[in-house]
Order: C-alpha cells, then structure tokens, then sequence
C-alpha cells in the first residue's frame, strides 16, 4: 500500500530445475515487477506497507512464509499470521499451504534476544575508526495541505542547470520544475525562486507530465522573491494558470496551483545546497540573458539617441518660430496689414502656438532621453556583472552520517552516506537508529563534518587510511 492508501499486487511463478545444473526459468516482465515492487518498498519514501509472500508447490503439500517490509529491512512474520493470509476461501478445492517461520537474509533484522550479541560483536570489530560511506540522499516526501485535498511531492536531484523535479502525488499529479533565478528587478542578481507547471522551466513552452487536477492539465508558474518576506505580496510574482486550452483555471484549481507552486519554491530555497544551486542556474542561464541584453541595449541607444535628436530639434524649431513672430510682430508695427494680422494671430499650428508647445516637446523629449540613459546605464551593468566569471559559492561544512565497515589495513566498505540534521536532539536520535542499524551487520557510524557527501565520504576515507597508518607504526615501534 502506498502513500495515496492505493493496494498494487505483484506476482510471479518460478521454476527452479536441478538437472544437469541450478536454473531457474521465469516470466521476466513478471520478475522485473517483483523486483520493482521489493525495491520500492525496501526505500520506503512512498511505501506505507508491504509484505512478501513465498510459496512452494512441492509435494506433499505446499508450504509458505513471508515477511514484512519496513524501513528497508525484512521482518519475518509469524507462521500463524500468514497462514491466516493464504487460507482457501470456504469451499476452495485448492490445498492448504503450511506456513513455517521465514528464513533469515542478510537484510533480515535480528531478533531483540539477538541484537545485543550481535551489537558487542560489530561494535568490536568496527567502531575503532570513522567510516566513509557511499553517498546516498534520501529524499523526503513534501505534504503540502490544499483546498481539494492533500498532494505529495517528491523532489529529484538537481540537474547540472540547479534545476529540481518535484513529482507529485495524491490530488494532483505531476511535475513541478523548480530552479533558481534572476531576480526581475536585476538580471545579474539570482535572488529569486522560478517554479513552473512540468517538468521544464517556464522560460520554454510547457512540457509534459503537466500537473493535473481531475484529469485536466494546466500550466503556469510563479516567481518567490527572496529579497522581500513570502508573507507579502510583492514576495511573489503570480502568472495566470491556465488549462492547455488557454483557459483560465478554476477558483479552487487556481488556489491548489498556487500552494503547490509556493510549497516547492519554498522547499528548493530552504536547500541546503541553495548557494551552489544558484551558481549552477547562473551558469546555465548567463548566455541567453546575454543575448538578450546585448539586444536591450542596443535599442536602449538608438532610442536615446533617437529622444535626444527630436528634442534638438524641437528646441530649434521653437526658438525659430519665436524669432519669425517677433519679426513679423516688427513688421506689423511699422507698416500693419491684413495679411501680416492673419499669421500673427495665435490659432492652432502659427508661430504663436508653435513658440508655446515646442519647448514643451523638447523637454518631453529630453525626460525620455534621461529615462532611456538610467535604462542603458542598469543594463550596461548588468551586462558587465554577467560577463564577468561568477565564483563558485564558498563551501559549508555540514554533518553527515558516516556508515561502514572497516576490513582492515585503512581499507574501508561504504555503505551509506546521509546529510544529519542540525538540530541537536534530532542528530541525536537519529545517530542511535543508524548505529543500531550498522551494528546489525558488524558496521559502525561516525559523524563527519564536510561541504558534500562526496567530500564527507572521501574525508572519512582519509582518516580510516590515517588511523590505519598510525596503529600500524605503534605496534612496529621497538
């Protein structure tokens, strides 16, 4: 049973042969999807419940077990509950399986009476030295609560552009792409959380899987500016959602887009590896905002240019009707006429009107010029901050659980590698349920302070050869 309450059954029958040799012959698209069941429910971020069944047709009568699969270790249950589990309907022809106790895997949790021994004998064979670990992140699930009902998100990796996958479960389905930004206000700054319906950024045309509610697909995205709170409105930048037909969405639909959309941008920019996801976003985006700056700018110059010129223009134009007025106002006094009366009377487009209205278009013009000069100079700068080569984000210690095995001579097994949480109480707990869980199979746990997993593990890895190194000199001193 997943997350969303919803039951999937996997089967598959297998024969196993002995002669001349150990083979064993299967469906494989029926194997593949027992293999995929199991996998799914040993990670268990979307698995609530999940039981494994085993069950013989030998003679004399077939017999079953089974286990239960939580918390990626298999519990083996007791013979009484699965027999119940398997019993033939009422008047069912087929036999009754047997049950008997499962077997134990290596995977298979010991028993309480076993742990102790089994912890003594791990903790001193492996607990001398810190363990590197494979590095492997778990990704929790997001429940965002929504006016129709609970959504579930599931973040990916990030990509080499800084961008995140959520993929969505339960009232909505999909996927929300989620990467950082320039802010709007400066292109060389990024400040800001861009996320879009599907699974490309909104900057591209829409692309499946769309988020859908009810079976209706819809697009859009919004913008968190993290220059300003989330808790006013000029934190966000909200873009119409609309259905792939262009229509607006629903008032709900429009509520349940938009806690979603904000939920995922909220969770990426609370990442702890935000600073190196926003260098990789500027990396990615930097030759497009270039572009379309060199653009901006050389239309910001032939407009100013353009502004300047007419306000020369309508100065010159200005100061010369003035002058022909007062020449022909000269005129008039000194010999009047009708005709010299007519072009000195001040009606739509004479001298008079046009010496009033130019000088007014001239500094109209001139306002337009300084305008256009304060967007060239932003966009200027912004150009020369882009083109400049950005530093990569200093890194940041953090602690990361280190889990393995030492075999000896600063050789060292990884197994597992998992960022720890910050808060004291909660590093603590969840130190304890790791190293019981190593201590189960003779491994130990350590707590290594790095930038990455990938760093936590190698650093681990030079401390095992280091400490290797420095007991093996003790024991050959003289």
């Amino acid at each position: 049973m997943d997350v969303d309450g919803r039951y999937r059954l996997a089967s598959a029958t297998v024969t196993v042969t002995t002669a001349p040799a150990w083979h064993l012959h299967a469906d494989p698209d029926e194997f593949v999807t027992i293999e995929a069941a199991v996998t799914a429910a040993l990670e268990g971020s979307c698995t609530v419940l999940a039981t494994l069944v085993v069950q013989t047709e030998q003679a004399p009568g077939p017999i079953v077990c089974g286990w239960r699969i939580e918390r990626g270790w298999l519990h083996g249950m007791k013979p009484a509950a699965v027999q119940a589990a398997v019993r033939p309907c009422g008047g069912s022809s087929a036999p009754v399986a047997r049950a008997y106790p499962a077997p134990r895997s290596c995977r298979t949790r010991p028993s309480p009476a076993e742990a102790p021994a089994r912890a003594t004998a791990g903790a001193r064979a492996a607990r001398q030295l810190p363990i590197p670990v494979r590095p492997v992140r778990r990704h929790p699930v997001i429940t965002i609560a929504t006016p129709s009902g609970t959504v579930r998100a599931v973040p990916s990796e990030a990509d080499a552009t800084g961008s995140v996958l959520y993929t969505l479960t339960g009232a909505a389905t999909g996927t929300v792409h989620v990467t950082a930004t320039s802010s709007p206000a400066r292109w060389d700054r990024f400040d800001a959380v861009r996320a879009s319906l599907g699974s490309v950024s909104a900057r591209e045309l829409p692309a499946e899987p769309l988020v859908r509610i009810r079976g209706r697909a819809y697009q859009g995205n919004t913008v968190r500016v993290l220059a300003h709170s989330a808790d006013v409105p000029w934190g966000w930048l909200e873009r119409d959602l609309t259905d792939t037909n262009d229509r607006p969405a629903p008032p709900q639909a429009s509520q349940m887009l938009t806690a979603i959309l904000r939920a995922c941008a909220g969770h990426y920019a609370a990442r702890s590896d935000f600073p190196g996801l926003q260098h990789a976003a500027r990396r990615h985006d930097t030759p497009q905002l270039l572009k379309w700056l060199d653009a901006m700018i050389s239309h910001a110059e032939r407009a100013q240019a353009r502004w300047l010129v007419d306000a020369e223009t309508h100065r010159v134009q200005a100061a010369r009707s003035l002058a022909a007025w007062w020449t022909l106002a000269r005129w008039f006094t000194a010999r009047p006429h009708p005709a010299l009366a007519l072009l000195l009377v001040p009606d739509r487009e004479s001298l008079a009107h046009r010496a009033e209205y130019l000088p007014k278009w001239a500094e109209i013009s001139t306002r337009a010029a300084e305008d256009e000069s304060r967007r060239l100079t932003l966009f200027r700068s912004e150009y020369e901050e882009l083109a400049r080569p950005a530093a990569a984000p200093e890194s940041r210690d953090r602690p990361y659980f280190v889990v393995g095995q030492w075999k000896g001579g600063g050789d060292v097994d990884i197994w597992h590698v998992e960022e720890a949480p910050t808060d004291p109480d909660e590093l603590s707990d969840l130190c304890e349920q790791h190293t019981v869980d190593a201590e189960d199979a003779f491994g130990s746990v350590e707590i290594v302070y790095a930038a990455s997993p990938e760093a936590a593990a190698e650093q681990a890895r030079q401390e095992a050869s280091e400490t290797s190194e420095r007991i093996h000199r003790e024991l050959t001193r003289p």
